[in-house]
């Protein structure tokens, strides 16, 4: 399916007057897989699929102008997923791992605009966005999140963390205490990303389907 969009104005005012409300509606959710049922869920994207969303596509409708901005950024936060092949043991603990920091902005980004969070109805958490975590990130992305709820993460620490075991991880990413050394991927994933997905989640209104995969 082929779009070819006349000269684009100043604030995109001619591509506004071609196509109605609902027909970008129709565009945008063309490119979004969420929309068109393409998920074997509770499992993912199909088998097999390079992608499973055109969000390339769906950002640069974005640039177009403020209306469609406002629809295809809504499109686009449909889901949180990873849209590659099944993940290779290979790169989950290396540098060319292309889920590597993609959770923590997510946060940030739901935690800062109930809009999008309220358009989210699909997340999938595999272990390539798991092992792309980064202790100093995270710890920036939750802080964020609980600020938003009004709320800290020393207060849901001394809440309901301080009485099991101590953990100099835990410790440091709740209440910033130092940390002599930064903690591996396997660490991070074991100690800090069940704190990420209950943030996730308590943002997240319209989730219909939600899978963590190891």
């Amino acid at each position: 399916m082929e779009f070819t969009l006349p000269p684009i104005g100043r604030n995109g005012t001619q591509v506004k007057k071609l196509f109605p409300d609902d027909i970008i509606y129709m565009i945008c959710r063309y490119f979004c897989s969420h929309c068109n049922n393409e998920y074997q869920l509770p499992y993912g994207p199909l088998t097999g699929a390079e992608k499973a969303q055109d969000s390339g596509t769906l950002y640069n409708l974005c640039l177009i102008s403020k209306l469609w901005r406002d629809v295809a950024e809504q499109t686009l936060y449909h889901s949180f997923h990873p849209d590659y092949s099944p993940p290779r043991k290979r790169i989950l603990k290396s540098s060319k791992n292309p889920w590597k920091l993609r959770l923590e902005p997510f946060l940030r980004t739901i935690a800062s605009r109930p809009d999008l969070a309220g358009s989210i109805q699909t997340v999938i958490i595999r272990d390539l966005v798991i092992y792309g975590l980064h202790f100093y990130e995270s710890q920036r992305a939750f802080d964020e999140c609980a600020r938003a709820l009004r709320t800290s993460p020393r207060e849901i620490y001394y809440k309901g963390h301080h009485n099991s075991a101590p953990s100099e991880i835990r410790e440091a990413f709740f209440l910033g205490t130092p940390i002599s050394v930064l903690p591996d991927v396997s660490t991070l994933a074991s100690e800090i990303a069940g704190e990420l997905l209950s943030a996730l989640v308590a943002f997240v209104p319209k989730l219909e389907h939600l899978a963590v995969e190891g």
